[in-house]
């Protein structure tokens, strides 16, 4: 179970290395952007992966391009925090998809091999809690997700 003081540990330490894929923390942050920024920046190597250069992508040691889902299948989790999967629609002109991009630097930190999108989902499900009965697992927003309310 998640703890403040779990995600305070989180907050106060410095990752010596920080992935980022698909995802704009600074340009999408609607409170603590400072913060956010400030945290980031004091990594030592920032890798992010995204579709064109974002304020967060800007702040990288590398970029990676990134396939859009139609272009390569995957998961995502919508706005109702319901996981859903889309299969490729057309094929990419980038050379490895966002997942392959993904596994391959997965394989290469010892991580379990994953060869499609759907285990790397499967690998996610299995972390969450026993009591999770559902048949279509969701993420549900709690008091205990607000990390950022001081």
């Amino acid at each position: 179970e998640k703890s403040s003081s779990d995600f305070d540990a989180v907050l106060n330490s410095v990752p010596k290395n920080l992935f980022i894929f698909g995802e704009d923390p600074i340009g999408d942050a609607t409170t603590h952007k400072a913060f956010i920024e400030t945290y980031i920046a004091k990594v030592e190597f920032k890798v992010v992966q995204d579709f064109y250069m974002t304020p967060t992508a800007l702040m990288a040691d590398l970029v990676m391009p990134s396939t859009y889902l139609f272009e390569s299948g995957g998961t995502y989790t919508n706005t109702q925090k319901i996981i859903q999967q889309v299969g490729q629609q057309l094929p990419s002109s980038i050379e490895m998809s966002g997942f392959e991009q993904f596994a391959a630097i997965a394989k290469r930190l010892g991580l379990s091999e994953m060869k499609r999108p759907i285990e790397a989902m499967f690998e996610s499900i299995a972390m969450f809690p026993d009591g999770c009965t559902q048949k279509r697992p969701r993420f549900v927003y709690t008091k205990h997700d607000d990390y950022f309310h001081f």
